[in-house]
């Protein structure tokens, strides 16, 4: 495993999060459905940067 402050993990998981959510606006986009490529290259970003916020999501610890 990562050795990861949480607050390190935090800003990364939140930012990767980010980029997924900016590259699935481009999904819905109207001149995207004829160009399959962009289409699957966006499907690609969001999966693997959605993927990533997950796995550093679950690196940060609770505060009791």
């Amino acid at each position: 495993m990562l050795p990861l402050k949480s607050k390190t993990c935090t800003i990364i998981s939140i930012s990767l999060l980010s980029i997924c959510f900016i590259s699935a606006s481009f999904y819905f986009h109207p001149s995207i459905e004829n160009n399959l490529q962009f289409l699957v290259f966006i499907i690609f970003c969001c999966w693997s940067t959605g993927g990533l916020s997950l796995v550093f999501s679950t690196k940060i610890k609770s505060v009791k």
